[in-house]
């Protein structure tokens, strides 16, 4: 099926938990996932728990997107917002206690990674592509790329960057064919490789 086969819309309120269960899904054996939650148990809980913050942030901000049959998110914030909002930390205080129990010993390693993470975003004005997964059954039929392009092409038409970090090798050459480029590889502690990658304006 082509791109253009599928229609996309702005996820509404009471699609919220649908669009969880397909990131959950897509996200199940992402190599960051398994290095934040190694528990094969108990991991998708804790996705389940950080990604309904995620949501929460920013279904307001109109910048959640997916496929007429939701297999397929993504989930970008706005030029100088944060991906997570101080209402939806509070309101969400139960699932961050829970997140870090569920890295135990090892919360002192992943606070460094993330921390290594975050310390390589751009400080540029841009918009940050947070996540975009698919349902593992629904791959490879064009759906990541439908749930893209509008904001690929808001940020074209605003001339403004784009940004995002890849744990998957795989993945690199696909957002390389989207207009990304790698601008630095960093390896998380005791973890996989992290891809940074920018999405540079289109002149004026």
């Amino acid at each position: 099926m082509s791109v253009a086969a599928h229609r996309v819309s702005v996820v509404a309120n009471n699609q919220a938990e649908a669009i969880l269960h397909t990131l959950v899904q897509a996200f199940a054996d992402d190599p960051f996932q398994q290095w934040l939650y190694p528990d094969q148990a108990r991991r998708p809980g804790c996705i389940a728990r950080s990604f309904r913050i995620v949501l929460a942030s920013n279904l307001g901000r109109r910048t959640v997107w997916t496929t007429q049959d939701q297999q397929s998110v993504a989930v970008w914030v706005p030029p100088g917002q944060s991906p997570i909002g101080g209402r939806a930390v509070l309101s969400h205080l139960p699932s961050l206690t829970y997140l870090a129990r569920a890295t135990g010993r090892r919360v002192g390693e992943v606070v460094r990674g993330l921390r290594e993470i975050e310390q390589r975003k751009p400080k540029a004005p841009h918009w940050y592509l947070v996540l975009v997964g698919t349902l593992p059954a629904a791959q490879g039929a064009g759906r990541a790329t439908a749930v893209l392009e509008p904001m690929l092409a808001r940020c074209d038409q605003d001339r403004t960057p784009a940004y995002l970090e890849s744990s998957h090798d795989r993945n690199v050459p696909y957002y390389e064919r989207l207009g990304f480029s790698v601008t630095e590889q960093l390896t998380l502690p005791n973890g996989p490789p992290i891809w940074c990658m920018w999405r540079s304006a289109p002149p004026a």
